[in-house]
């Protein structure tokens, strides 16, 4: 029969200062960052980040999440994982999250839409 694993699965606010720090202490732990994502909240005129790291041989995974107003930056995280670009560049291209110093930027040309920011707080036309 095969062995049940019951991994933990938490949500942890974090602040945007805290977030670089919050990734390198991932990569020390020798996690992998699974997902990043956000989401626009009109109601509340806010942003919310999530970045889901996993720890792969207990399958424990950690979502931190980071709020901020359409007005706040957040530092961008692909120093620490590189692959975060294509999260990061999606985050700022469709959303229109202000993010730092992203490593591999691809300057709102990764969907090659006409939109601005779709889903975000300032829809248009580019």
């Amino acid at each position: 029969m095969a062995e049940v694993i019951e991994a933990a699965n938490e949500i942890v606010e974090v602040d945007r200062d805290r977030l670089l720090e919050t990734a390198i202490l991932m990569k020390h732990q020798g996690r992998r960052l699974v997902q990043a994502q956000t989401t626009w909240y009109k109601k509340s005129e806010t942003y919310e980040c999530l970045y889901t790291f996993t720890d792969d041989d207990t399958y424990d995974t950690t979502t931190y999440k980071v709020i901020l107003t359409k007005d706040q930056s957040v530092p961008s995280i692909t120093s620490i994982y590189p692959y975060a670009n294509f999260y990061e560049s999606e985050m700022t291209e469709l959303y229109g999250v202000k993010i730092e110093m992203i490593d591999g930027d691809y300057h709102d040309k990764l969907y090659r839409i006409k939109a601005v920011h779709p889903f975000g707080p300032e829809e248009g036309e580019k």
